[in-house]
């Protein structure tokens, strides 16, 4: 039987072959050389696991530390609640650059002089960091709504958009608070003397300490630095564009009938300045209750065209979506058609957007243009919208997105 041997025989072999060796005749020095050379080449082979091993241990130790370092930051974050930079509490910056404004204290929950509740777009105010950006005082600027004087300061060069996120800092503290009002300016404050500029809400110059006592009556001077403009790419209601609708979602708006009624709700108290030029008529100057219900369907994700007529809108839902006739129920985010039909302007007088709907039956309903602003109609029973809906007219039918 011949011998099996291995072609790369492992230590135990290699010794049993020297053993061999030594049972041949080789001298007691030839073996001490082999042994020592086999002692050599398993030191060898020992040193390169024990090295690859060491290897593999600190990749898995800088692995764990990373580990914990990211799991550290993430669990140092605000939580869903508090990352939305106008959530109760704001988020504390390190003080930073900016531009110096003048600035008053007013209003918000809690607000021993004036504990308004809700902005005049409609946004409850409790739980945000929030501020209002001024315009001139009223005197001399008929129309509060197209504040401006932050974001000019800001170098913006027009009204913020509602749900702006600026970093307010003061007495070494800074919040990051959101615009959800407007308001008239003053006089000039602080020293030296600054154009008054932004209204902090009671909850946002707590935060900053401004205003220790709580009296709400605090003025003086910030250093205000632009966070965030809206995801959603409206500018505000004194520019080009009406202002946006949310601050903290990246999302795509869908077509729900309650996103159409926020978008809506969010225009609350937007005016043409009397002279029917809006900001949802793409530059044009006429009636403009089409163009403002378009306008805030086609930011709710739907396709539809520019129509300036309310009769192409009825139109357009019989041949893309659907149209209910005046006895159905409607659904909040639906149009509603006031007239007696959809063929000439003499007939289809007014288009509004259904904002709720209730278990009596009554509507109520969030138009453009009436008396050049939006503004809210109802509660009205869609049966007696002649006399109660605000258009003079019945309603002749409702459209669904």
């Amino acid at each position: 039987m011949s011998e099996h041997r291995e072609q790369d025989p492992k230590p135990p072999d290699r010794l049993a072959n020297l053993a061999r060796l030594w049972r041949a005749g080789k001298t007691a020095k030839q073996g001490a050389q082999i042994a020592r050379a086999l002692k050599a080449g398993q030191l060898l082979i020992n040193g390169k696991v024990h090295f690859w091993v060491a290897v593999v241990g600190a990749a898995l130790l800088a692995l764990l530390l990373a580990t914990i370092a990211i799991a550290a930051f993430v669990g140092g974050m605000p939580t869903a609640a508090t990352q939305c930079p106008g959530a109760a509490g704001g988020t504390t910056l390190a003080p930073g650059g900016g531009t110096i404004v003048g600035a008053s204290e007013y209003g918000g929950p809690g607000d021993p002089t004036a504990p308004t509740d809700h902005s005049s777009s409609g946004v409850a105010l409790d739980g945000h960091m929030a501020f209002a950006e001024l315009g001139l005082p009223s005197a001399s600027d008929p129309n509060p709504y197209d504040a401006r004087n932050l974001g000019a300061a800001l170098g913006y060069g027009k009204a913020l958009p509602f749900h702006t996120t600026v970093q307010i800092t003061a007495n070494g503290k800074s919040v990051v608070a959101e615009k959800l009002d407007v308001g008239e300016g003053g006089p000039p404050v602080g020293d030296p003397p600054h154009q008054r500029d932004i209204d902090l809400w009671w909850q946002t110059a707590q935060a900053l300490g401004v205003d220790p006592t709580g009296s709400g009556q605090w003025s003086g001077l910030v250093t205000v630095q632009l966070v965030k403009l809206p995801t959603t790419p409206l500018a505000s209601e004194a520019g080009t564009d009406p202002p946006a609708t949310s601050s903290c979602s990246t999302a795509t708006v869908s077509a729900s009938g309650s996103t159409i009624v926020q978008i809506a709700q969010s225009q609350l108290g937007v005016y043409d300045g009397g002279d029917f030029c809006s900001p949802y008529s793409h530059g044009r100057c006429e009636e403009w209750c089409s163009d403002f219900l378009v306008w805030v369907w086609q930011h709710a994700g739907i396709n539809i065209p520019d129509y300036p007529f309310s009769g192409n809108v009825y139109t357009w839902g019989q041949h893309n979506t659907q149209v209910l006739p005046p006895t159905a129920t409607p659904a909040p985010g639906d149009a509603v058609e006031f007239g007696t039909g959809s063929q000439s302007s003499s007939t289809s007088v007014h288009v509004g957007i259904v904002e709720n709907v209730f278990p009596n039956g009554e509507i109520t309903v969030i138009n453009g243009d009436f008396d050049h602003h939006v503004e809210r109609s109802g509660p009205f029973a869609p049966a007696q919208a002649a006399a109660n809906g605000g258009s003079g007219s019945p309603i002749y039918g409702y459209v669904v997105p």
